[in-house]
């Protein structure tokens, strides 16, 4: 009869404990949703002296992202492995992104990959995500674009926003699966969160026909979505549709408006189209000395445009070396925009075959000097006709012989001029 009474009295114990486990992880919780990081701290530390597997994986969480304390990665693997070890798989893909940051001292790429798998087999959506990542850029691992989707299609099936959003671009792009733009309409409709790249990316593919009939009304409303979910891109996009008069009555002071909101984003396009506004006087006075703020700004977040503005600007001032490493810089952001899969700007423009031309002829120029443009010179040599890829090496070789590189190709070609 004793051994009973003990028995249940120490089950007993053990669910009041829990109870209290469970209340104080709430409290933790609902401190932290309202950023008292310092109260979460104290509830989740309890906690975790006690064993409770959530508060482990909340306090590696806070480390990670500096949330009431310093930012402390030993720590943050610290609790993270307690969390990853109790079976918590979240933890696993991010102890597998920490090891993956070749800016920590804890980079190792295998052990990157051994967490994403663990993650996987967990059935995490970020981990099964990651893994996409590496067999589609054959990073750490034989590329291998079927497995690259079939980890995608994994992810996006336990319902991650994300990996659907990346499962259409996958398909809008063709990379790792045959194009299929009209498919990619299909999966970013099929998206029910309002996730703001989501709408952006269909906006572009309404503006532009691509996988399925043309609708700039359409655009216009989901570039509006964009916006307002937060996407740069879609508020750069949207004040392009205002400029242009494009789905909706032209308004330059309204395009100007989303121009600067996109800009204090970040955004570059949106930065150099500003400037472009306050250049002609369009959306206000006509004022050259902010434009060239602006275009200085889309420069230095690496726009094509504003660096060949700034490079023809140093040619006027006869700094040609100048004149030349940024001439050189625009076909390096060009080569970047590729090699990043984007759609928009030079790999999806209809830019005059002279302008196309131009941009060959200084690749070669920069390479002569060892600046590497290999993308951007290998999709230029696709576009060129024969006849326009000699007249483009005939322009670089011109380009050798005179130190003004603008002055060559003033004749020939306004870049700017898409």
């Amino acid at each position: 009869m004793h051994i009973y009474i003990m028995k249940r009295l120490a089950l007993l114990l053990l669910v009041v404990a829990s109870t209290q486990a469970v209340a104080g992880y709430e409290d933790g919780m609902d401190a932290y949703k309202a950023h008292r990081f310092d109260e979460a701290l104290k509830e989740f530390t309890a906690l975790s002296e006690r064993g409770y597997p959530q508060a482990d994986f909340m306090l590696g969480l806070m480390y990670t992202n500096a949330e009431g304390v310093a930012r402390d990665p030993s720590k943050a693997m610290h609790y993270l492995l307690k969390a990853a070890d109790a079976g918590r798989a979240e933890a696993m893909s991010i102890i597998g992104s920490m090891y993956e940051s070749d800016k920590s001292d804890l980079y190792d790429q295998a052990k990157a990959l051994e967490w994403y798998r663990k993650g996987a087999e967990k059935n995490d959506s970020d981990a099964m995500r990651f893994l996409s990542h590496h067999y589609l850029a054959g990073t750490g691992v034989a590329q291998d674009n079927a497995r690259a989707l079939e980890w995608m299609k994994q992810a996006a099936d336990r319902d991650s926003t994300l990996a659907k959003y990346e499962l259409a671009v996958m398909y809008e792009l063709g990379k790792g699966v045959a194009r299929d733009e009209a498919k990619a309409r299909l999966l970013y409709r099929a998206i029910k969160a309002p996730y703001g790249e989501k709408f952006y990316r269909l906006g572009g593919m309404y503006e532009t026909g691509r996988g399925g009939a043309q609708d700039l009304a359409l655009a216009f409303e989901q570039y509006e979505k964009a916006a307002k979910a937060g996407s740069a891109a879609g508020m750069k996009s949207l004040g392009a549709m205002y400029a242009a008069g494009r789905g909706v009555a032209q308004d330059y002071k309204l395009a100007m408006l989303w121009f600067e909101r996109a800009a204090d984003f970040g955004n570059p396009e949106a930065m150099y189209r500003g400037g472009l506004m306050l250049a002609n006087g369009l959306g206000g006075p006509k004022n050259e000395a902010e434009a060239q703020n602006w275009f200085a700004d889309a420069a230095e977040h690496g726009h094509a445009g504003a660096l060949r503005r700034l490079a023809r600007k140093h040619d006027a001032k006869a700094d040609y070396g100048n004149a030349l490493a940024y001439y050189c810089r625009s076909a390096a952001a060009e080569d970047r925009a590729l090699a990043a899969f984007d759609s928009e700007g030079i790999a999806g423009g209809s830019a005059p075959a002279k302008a196309y031309a131009a941009r060959y002829a200084i690749v070669l120029r920069c390479a002569a000097q060892g600046s590497s443009a290999a993308t951007l010179r290998t999709w230029l040599e696709g576009r060129l006709e024969p006849g326009a890829k000699d007249e483009a090496t005939a322009l670089a070789s011109r380009m050798m012989q005179a130190g003004n590189v603008s002055q060559v190709l003033a004749g020939y070609v306004e870049l700017d001029a898409e």
